[in-house]
């Protein structure tokens, strides 16, 4: 499995969240929640793209309260936007882990079919799923504790703060994820060879 597939599936999330300021909030979202389509579309021949749908829902909900909300509204939605997010789509993927591991419909393009229901297929992604959904929550949760602490404005938007965490982990989730594939590949037995293949 390869993690930059994983890291595409976040690219909306990420979008929203460097649009939101230079864009008015419902418009980042927009562009966020229209991103997640067009993944979620391009992506479905891999099974459900659970993710995708999330970000649509999420972003989507957001562009459409900002943009019918007042100027209060939209100054939360600014401010909390993101992070409630970030959290809200790591929330699920670590609700999901135990029992419907995202990573699963990525990682089943790369392995045979008669795999994909082995506990040692399962265990991995459920795994690799859980470390993602810390990578994407924890982020979101410093942000929101932040920003609930009342920062200044520049302070708020400064490139450590903002992407600071998220890089960290996101690094961090990559590695592991590696590291998590190679060692499954590694214990799993040499197939068969036919005669004569040497």
């Amino acid at each position: 499995m390869n993690p930059i597939a994983v890291v595409i599936g976040f690219v909306p999330l990420e979008l929203f969240a460097f649009l939101n300021g230079p864009l008015p909030v419902a418009a980042a979202a927009a562009v966020g929640a229209v991103t997640s389509l067009v993944i979620a579309l391009a992506t479905a021949h891999r099974g459900t793209p659970t993710l995708s749908v999330v970000q649509v829902i999420s972003l989507g909900a957001i562009s459409a309260i900002a943009f019918a909300g007042g100027t209060a509204t939209r100054h939360f939605l600014a401010a909390y936007g993101g992070s409630l997010s970030s959290m809200a789509l790591g929330g699920y993927m670590l609700l999901t882990a135990p029992f419907a591991p995202f990573t699963a419909a990525i990682a089943r393009a790369a392995v045979p079919r008669d795999t994909w229901a082995s506990p040692r297929f399962l265990d991995t992604n459920r795994r690799i799923s859980a470390v993602w959904g810390v990578a994407v929550f924890v982020p979101g949760l410093i942000l929101l504790t932040v920003t609930a602490l009342g920062p200044t404005p520049s302070e708020l938007h400064s490139p450590l703060l903002r992407w600071g965490p998220a890089v960290v982990l996101i690094i961090f989730a990559v590695r592991y994820t590696k590291r998590t594939v190679t060692q499954a590949r590694n214990n799993q037995p040499v197939a068969p060879q036919p005669p004569g293949v040497h």
